[in-house]
């Protein structure tokens, strides 16, 4: 190893040690507890975006909320508040992925499914139904998508209202969404 890279792992070592003495554990404060596939990056990113100081560390802002998501599951407070920043930040997917960890966690009756987010949640879901999801360039996917975990918040989350899960599922199965398809055939079939 040369000089000037082993005199910059050093410095980057003494960088770390420096700030894990000011933050006690080296977390930022407020952040979730290390998970095995904890990536302290991300969560920078996530809360600071690119004023964050770490020009190496390639992941945008929204995705790097997305991946701290996915990686606190097991944490529902904290994966329901990442995946929301996410959508917040204009990542249409993730706020799919906020509508499906809400339905997750309130029909396990997870106390972090609160009635505000299981509003939020299906509101959501009612707008991105109507108008899809859009990606960063602009164009719409996943609405029969959209329309499914709308129709599962509706139909499976208290307060229930049938008559908006059924209309969710039967615009998902305009679309083409198989599962929405199978609900309208079997629970939303005439007579029943």
């Amino acid at each position: 190893m040369g000089r000037i890279a082993l005199a910059s792992v050093l410095l980057f070592a003494s960088v770390i040690s420096s700030a894990a003495l000011s933050c006690g554990d080296g977390r930022a404060p407020n952040s979730p507890d290390p998970s095995p596939a904890y990536d302290a990056r991300a969560i920078s990113r996530c809360e600071h975006g690119r004023g964050d100081e770490q020009q190496d560390y390639t992941v945008e802002q929204w995705r790097a909320c997305f991946m701290i998501a996915r990686t606190f599951l097991d944490q529902p407070p904290t994966s329901l508040r990442y995946a929301f920043k996410s959508c917040e930040l204009g990542f249409d997917e993730g706020c799919l992925e906020y509508m499906d960890f809400v339905h997750a966690m309130a029909t396990r009756r997870d106390d972090a499914a609160t009635p505000a987010e299981i509003s939020r949640a299906r509101a959501l879901g009612k707008r991105f139904c109507e108008s899809g999801l859009r990606d960063f360039v602009g164009h719409t996917y996943k609405t029969a998508e959209a329309c499914h975990s709308a129709g599962l918040l509706y139909q499976d989350v208290d307060p229930v209202d049938l008559a908006t899960a059924k209309a969710m599922f039967e615009k998902g199965c305009e679309l083409h969404d198989e599962g929405s398809c199978l609900l309208m055939q079997h629970r939303y079939a005439e007579g029943r």
